[in-house]
């Protein structure tokens, strides 16, 4: 019988039967034994849940080889064979709480179905949002690490627009290059026709684009914040860039007031204001485009600024107050040395694990424990999730000040 081609529902029906069959066997070995599972459950479990999830699936219509039920079998029982082994690894090595059967799961994914489902699968729109979030704050440390011998240009742009669509929604659209093709604003589901605005063609940009750099270097008797009004409309006018033009425009301003040395650090964060007051940011950008509405747009930039300069100042004030606080809370007489310095770190990242801390402190693995264990204690950590192993651990508070809508 030759080997079918299987379609992506075929391999997720396969995945489902045999991964859940394999579990009615690993699930009994947790009461019959303190680890997963010994060697010879998971070679049973690695020819069982092939085998008779193909049986099944055949009497249903789906024609699978010996030959594929055998490669199966061996992909599970290999990659389970590894399961296992870091399973045990990870116990006789930390001494910590056996690993949830649940961590067995995405090697079983990858032990069931080709590679290119699995990314379909895990790519999904699930974690688009955090995807897009680590886009921008990599883009950002780009963007600053590459001022120090770049100033901002068409080439910077287009340097900071590629690691903003890396792997996320857009990535289609040519990232890191300008268009080629035209554009428009509005539903995708209308033509251009009934567009709210149409960006200049392609044909024009190179000339656009060169007055936008000539302008970034030329010198103004306007003040700068003035100029970074007028900057960041005519950017979003000509629209360089097949998708993601949004994004650019946004983390330049911050890139630009560092440029020039109004910041020290790209503090202001006017993203924030323009979403909670996003008809109006567009309504004002498309009065310029059609009434030459300067005053009305310049205007509303300056009010975006001022607002997110004095919401920035309060949020610092209060993470300072904050810092105080945990410093006094742990640096007692009776406290570790090592705790200030993990409660500095929670400042600048809110967030830590066991081996995070002990490359932070350079300490065992067991120390680090401790000193996260006494940060919950206090109640300056609490735990994400609760798990075995990559456990992570959030300082709540700080993060509220930090994702507050306002300060």
């Amino acid at each position: 019988m030759a080997e079918t081609e299987w379609s992506p529902r075929e391999c997720w029906n396969y995945l489902i039967l045999a991964f859940s069959l394999s579990w009615s066997i690993w699930i009994p070995t947790l009461f019959l034994s303190r680890y997963h599972a010994q060697f010879e459950n998971v070679l049973i479990l690695g020819a069982f849940g092939p085998s008779l999830a193909a049986i099944l699936l055949s009497r249903n219509g789906v024609r699978i080889s010996g030959r594929a039920i055998i490669t199966q079998a061996v992909r599970f029982t290999s990659v389970l064979l590894v399961a296992w082994a870091i399973l045990l690894g990870h116990q006789f090595l930390w001494d910590e709480t056996p690993v949830s059967l649940l961590s067995a799961g995405p090697f079983l994914l990858l032990s069931a179905i080709p590679a290119r489902i699995v990314c379909a699968a895990y790519s999904s729109e699930f974690s688009a949002e955090v995807k897009e979030v680590r886009n921008y704050i990599v883009a950002l440390e780009h963007g600053l690490s590459r001022l120090k011998t770049l100033t901002v240009s068409l080439r910077f742009i287009r340097e900071i627009h590629k690691e903003l669509l890396h792997d996320v929604r857009g990535r289609e659209n040519r990232p890191g290059e300008f268009r080629n093709k035209q554009n428009y604003i509005g539903s995708s589901s209308q033509p251009i026709t009934q567009a709210r605005y149409v960006p200049p063609p392609p044909r024009e940009l190179s000339t656009l684009l060169d007055q936008l750099e000539k302008y970034l270097h030329t010198e103004s008797d306007l003040p700068f914040l003035v100029q970074l009004a007028l900057i960041h409309y005519q950017f979003e006018a000509i629209h360089p860039f097949g998708d993601g033009n949004g994004r650019v425009g946004r983390i330049l301003m911050p890139l630009l007031l560092a440029e020039r040395g109004f910041l020290p650090q790209p503090l202001l964060y006017l993203s924030s204001y323009f979403e909670r007051n996003r008809s109006e940011y567009a309504d004002l950008l498309l009065r310029v485009s059609q009434q030459g509405a300067w005053m009305d747009w310049i205007r509303f930039f300056l009010t975006a600024v001022n607002e997110q300069s004095q919401d920035a100042i309060r949020r610092a004030q209060r993470l300072l107050r904050l810092w105080r606080e945990y410093r006094e809370t742990v640096q007692t007489a009776r406290a570790s040395a090592l705790l200030p310095r993990l409660v500095d770190r929670l400042f600048s990242q809110p967030f830590i694990t066991i081996p995070m801390a002990q490359k932070l402190l350079e300490i065992t693995y067991r120390s680090a424990k401790l000193n996260i264990t006494k940060l919950q204690d206090a109640g300056i950590l609490e735990e994400l999730s609760v798990r075995s192993y990559n456990r992570i651990f959030i300082a709540r508070q700080v993060m509220d000040i930090i994702e507050a809508e306002k300060a």
